[in-house]
């Protein structure tokens, strides 16, 4: 078996074998080709003031031929109230989280790799994706409302799909902002300014980018112009936002279950968030939730829908409930690399097989 750091990982898993990887996970996920799952339990935690969690998510490919199972420990905490959740794993800035893959043929583990870069890459990548068929062609400038990890990587994978000419990126911290924009201006060598307020970033901007850690909203819908596109990582962060657009990028809404040879046993194949009941938070009107119209990538990229259909319409991208998606795809691109490479350490596969039957 096959134990991969992020230094690893970052050897072999750039934005386009990202990409490409996010492109094959989403075509199986539209054709029920995926089977998704995750499960969260928590307990208390030795300060007073957080929580534990063990959080897993799984997904398997059949055209990939491999499973994964991300695992995460964490302690969660709120600093200075609510505004904000911090996570660590023994002591603040550490964190432990792994991805295993294995292979469905015969269930052997295959690699072990931590899941950091993988995290950003593949969230940044999707988003990426939301981008290419839903923003206005003529979408130069950019609103960021974060700072942290997934900001520094959303944004140069949305440049791989669009002329970025501009980024402007709030953060409640100064230190943090101006250190953002300075980093990223020049890694991307384009004007990136740090504001003030929440709302210099989102005013103007052709793409909002929603890259907060916060737990609750981090604007005020009426902020958002006609023509921008929202990409999201939570609903949550947004409220008024979703229910004005006019066409919103689905990524969890498989077909029906694809059913296994019997042979196979009571497999169960199918989606997550593949039930409509998923958006019914949402306000109704007239018995329909009101919001986009919402479409799979699929049908943008064969122009079987035609996305964007006027310059004003906000479009909306969400990226919840696909997580074992994006994980299995991203995990199975490294896995290939790192060994074509020969990169990552070799661990003997008796050491995670044992000969007792549970």
């Amino acid at each position: 078996m096959l134990l991969l750091s992020n230094d690893d990982v970052a050897q072999v898993f750039d934005l386009p074998t990202c990409l490409e990887a996010m492109k094959t996970g989403y075509r199986d996920l539209v054709g029920g080709e995926v089977a998704l799952g995750r499960t969260e339990i928590t307990a208390p935690a030795a300060r007073d003031d957080g929580y534990f969690t063990l959080s897993t998510m799984q997904g398997a490919s059949r055209s990939l031929r491999v499973a994964t199972l991300r695992m995460r420990s964490d302690v969660s905490y709120w600093p200075g109230g609510w505004a904000t959740e911090e996570k660590f794993c023994i002591t603040p800035g550490n964190f432990f989280g792994l991805i295993l893959l294995v292979s469905t043929d015969n269930g052997e583990p295959l690699a072990m790799m931590h899941d950091g870069y993988i995290q950003h890459m593949r969230m940044a990548t999707s988003a990426s994706l939301g981008v290419k068929y839903l923003a206005r062609q003529d979408a130069h400038t950019i609103g960021v409302l974060g700072s942290g990890g997934m900001a520094r990587t959303f944004i140069p994978a949305i440049c791989t799909v669009r002329d970025i000419t501009r980024v402007r990126v709030f953060s409640p911290t100064r230190a943090n902002r101006e250190a953002y924009a300075r980093d990223l201006g020049a890694q991307l060598d384009i004007p990136v300014e740090a504001v003030a307020q929440p709302e210099d970033a989102v005013q103007g901007a052709d793409i909002l980018a929603l890259c907060s850690d916060s737990t609750g909203p981090i604007l005020d819908a009426a902020w958002v112009a006609p023509g921008t596109h929202v990409v999201t990582v939570r609903l949550e962060e947004s409220p008024g936002v979703f229910e004005r657009a006019a066409v919103a990028l689905r990524m969890a809404w498989g077909k029906p279950a694809t059913p296994l040879p019997s042979s196979a046993g009571p497999a169960r194949w199918g989606a997550a968030l593949g039930d409509p009941a998923y958006y019914e938070r949402f306000p109704k009107e007239g018995g329909h939730a009101k919001g986009p119209d919402l479409v799979q990538m699929e049908d943008l990229a064969s122009g079987r829908h035609p996305g964007r259909t006027s310059p004003d319409q906000i479009t909306y991208f969400i990226s919840e409930g696909t997580q074992g998606v994006q994980i299995t795809a991203a995990a199975h691109a490294v896995y290939q690399k790192a060994r074509a490479a020969g990169i990552g350490r070799e661990l003997p596969t008796e050491w995670f097989t044992e000969q007792i039957r549970d």
